[in-house]
């Protein structure tokens, strides 16, 4: 097309007069606003085991705090976090956990050698941003996780839109 002025329409122009008018749901609209940043939460130490937990739970001492140790289902689990764990990256917390487990006494320390898995479980909040989310662990971390023959696990919540998003929906054109 041409305009009045003589000058062809640029391409921008012709998008825009081709664009449909579309109903947005204000949750899409405000989303990224409400739903947050993705963050670090915590490391969990979850182990399976035939035998109870209970022993070696009690033998990693005050410096933890204990979610649950006792069966589930057919076997017996502990999970554990960190007490200091709510201010601490997860390569500090993996590390303070070696440390406690390096101390072990021997009849603890044979509970844990036992344990079908023991893993480091890497707890994750999704969010909308930022775009891309990195959580390192230092190789001299992986060498540690590796003597005591532990596993590294992630899990990752969804990120969820706030309770104020969901009241009161409107749509807007």
């Amino acid at each position: 097309g041409i305009r009045a002025s003589g000058q062809k329409k640029n391409e921008r122009d012709r998008l825009n007069e081709e664009r449909v008018p579309v109903e947005i749901d204000e949750d899409v609209q405000t989303g990224a606003l409400l739903m947050g940043e993705t963050t670090f939460l915590n490391v969990d130490l979850d182990i399976y085991s035939k035998k109870n937990l209970a022993p070696l739970a009690a033998a990693l001492g005050k410096n933890v705090l204990i979610n649950y140790v006792g069966r589930e289902g057919q076997r017996y689990s502990a999970h554990i976090e960190h007490r200091e764990s709510f201010r601490l990256d997860s390569d500090t917390i993996i590390r303070k956990f070696f440390a406690l487990i390096k101390k072990l006494p021997e009849p603890a320390k044979a509970l844990w050698n036992s344990a079908a898995s023991r893993d480091f479980n890497i707890v994750i909040e999704a969010g909308v941003t930022p775009r891309y989310f990195e959580l390192d662990i230092s190789q001299e971390t992986v060498k540690l996780i590796s003597k005591i023959k532990a596993r590294i696990v992630l899990t990752i919540y969804a990120a969820e839109p706030r309770e104020s998003i969901r009241s009161g929906r409107k749509k807007h054109k």
